[in-house]
C-alpha cells in the first residue's frame, strides 16, 4: 500500500545534526509516510545512525535507507525523487528538523484543498545548539520576485501533490546547488498556496552552504542558467531582454545581500563588491543595487 507522504533526505556525512534531524520525523504523530534516504557513502558515522533508526519502532517500517555515490546534490535527489511513492512529496535535510505537527498538518490541509499543487510554509532558524534565532515567514508566489530573488520559497518547507507537478520535482543534474530555483519556474503555472504556519526548523551553522561566500559565485552560476532556460519561451525582443537583465541582476544582488547581511562571514567583502559589479553591468540604473551599497556604507 502507497504511503500519502513520501519525504527525502539526501545525505553526504550528516554528522553531527543528522540524529536531531531523525529524531524530529520519528516524533511525527502522522505515520503515513516514507522516509527516501539517499546517502552519499557518507564516512562520518552516519550510516550508523541510520541503522539505529531503521531499528527504531517508531521509523523502522518508513526508512529506506539507499547508500551509493552520485555526482552532485542535484543527482542525489533526482535518485531519491525518483524512489517517491507518495501522493504529497517533500523534503528534510540532514541538520534541519520538522515541527512536531508537520506531517498531520501538512496531510490535512491538501486534503481540504483538492485543488492546490503545491504548499510552502514558514520556517524557525536555529543555530548549532538548536535555539531558534529568528522566524523566517515568505510571501506569497509571485514569478517576477522569484526571478529576481526577492522571494526564495524555502524548499526545506515545501510539499508538492506529485500527480499535480509531475516529473518537475526530478531535478536538472547541471544545476549543482540551486535546483529548486528552476523547480519554481516549472510550476510557477499551478496553484502554489504558501502558510504563516511554521512547518520546519532551519539550522544556520558555519558548514552551511549559505555560509560560505565562496558557494554563491556556483548558486548565481546556477539561477542564470535556469533564468536563460526560462526565457527561451519568449520573444527575444527589447522588452524580454530588459527583463532577463534586470532578473539577472536580481541574482548577483540577492547574492551581495547574503554574503554581507544575511550570512555575514569574513571575507565577504571582496564577494560582495564583485556580486554589486555584475548586477550594475546587467542593471546600471538599479535602485536595489544603490540601496545596498548605501546600507553597506560605500559612496554611490
Amino acid at each position: 500500500m502507497k504511503p500519502l507522504i513520501s519525504l527525502i533526505m539526501t545525505v553526504k556525512n550528516g554528522m553531527p545534526f543528522l540524529a536531531e534531524a531523525l529524531e524530529s520525523v520519528a516524533q511525527q504523530q502522522f505515520k503515513d509516510f516514507e522516509l527516501l534516504v539517499q546517502d552519499s557513502q557518507s564516512t562520518d558515522g552516519s550510516l550508523d545512525v541510520f541503522k539505529r533508526y531503521s531499528e527504531d519502532p517508531r521509523l523502522s517500517s518508513q526508512l529506506k535507507l539507499v547508500s551509493e555515490r552520485d555526482a552532485s546534490l542535484a543527482d542525489a535527489k533526482k535518485r531519491a525523487f525518483s524512489r517517491c511513492r507518495g501522493e504529497i512529496l517533500g523534503s528534510i535535510d540532514a541538520d534541519n528538523l520538522l515541527e512536531h505537527d508537520c506531517l498531520e498538518w501538512i496531510a490535512q490541509t491538501f486534503r481540504s484543498n483538492a485543488n492546490v499543487a503545491v504548499i510552502y510554509g514558514a520556517q524557525h532558524m536555529i543555530d548549532e545548539q538548536g535555539e531558534i534565532s529568528s522566524q523566517y515567514y515568505p510571501a506569497a508566489f509571485d514569478i517576477i520576485n522569484h526571478l529576481e530573488c526577492l522571494l526564495v520559497p524555502p524548499f526545506g518547507s515545501s510539499f508538492f501533490r506529485s500527480s499535480m507537478v509531475g516529473d518537475a520535482l526530478i531535478p536538472s543534474t547541471d544545476l549543482l546547488y540551486c535546483a529548486d530555483f528552476e523547480l519554481w519556474l516549472k510550476l510557477h503555472h499551478l496553484p502554489i498556496a504558501n502558510t504563516q504556519k511554521i512547518l520546519t526548523r532551519t539550522r544556520i551553522s558555519k558548514n552551511s552552504i549559505t555560509c560560505r561566500p565562496e558557494s554563491y559565485e556556483q548558486m548565481c552560476k546556477d539561477k542564470i542558467t535556469a533564468i536563460g532556460r526560462f526565457f527561451l519561451k519568449f520573444p527575444n525582443d527589447q522588452f524580454f531582454s530588459s527583463l532577463r537583465r534586470r532578473c539577472e541582476a536580481g541574482v548577483y544582488l540577492w547574492a551581495a545581500e547574503s554574503v554581507k547581511f544575511s550570512f555575514p562571514a569574513e571575507g565577504n567583502q571582496l564577494f560582495f563588491l564583485n556580486f554589486i559589479k555584475s548586477a550594475l553591468e546587467l542593471h546600471p540604473e538599479s535602485p536595489r543595487a544603490l540601496l545596498l551599497m548605501q546600507r553597506a556604507g560605500i559612496p554611490t
